[in-house]
């Protein structure tokens, strides 16, 4: 079993080479338990988060843990990373509100 501290430092290491903590397992090649490990995390966290007294909760992530994972820039909720990988991937677009629809341009080629 590897260490927290030794997850860290693989998390740290990968998001100095990649510029983010959206470890997935397509992407973390050089460390392939890395994906799985991050995705058990978010697991602890939602069901700490479900709980009505999530203070009692017993489980290997920490609030200690927790804040050491989210200084660094890891995010828990799924949701919020897509969000912002689309956004991210957006703002690469030059669209204007005038922008033509890609199914409006598929069908103008088809007609074509």
């Amino acid at each position: 079993q590897v260490r927290w501290s030794e997850r860290m430092e693989q998390l740290k290491s990968f998001k100095e080479k990649n510029g983010h903590c959206d470890v997935t397992g397509e992407n973390s090649v050089e460390f392939p338990h890395l994906a799985e490990y991050l995705l058990e995390c978010r697991t602890q966290w939602n069901k700490k988060r479900k709980l009505k007294r999530p203070h009692m909760y017993i489980g290997f992530l920490s609030a200690e843990k927790e804040e050491e994972l989210m200084a660094i820039g890891f995010s828990f909720s799924l949701n919020k990373r897509r969000n912002e990988g689309n956004k991210r991937r957006n703002e690469g677009n030059n669209r204007g509100k005038d922008a033509v629809p890609w199914s409006r341009r598929f069908q103008q080629l088809k007609a074509f």
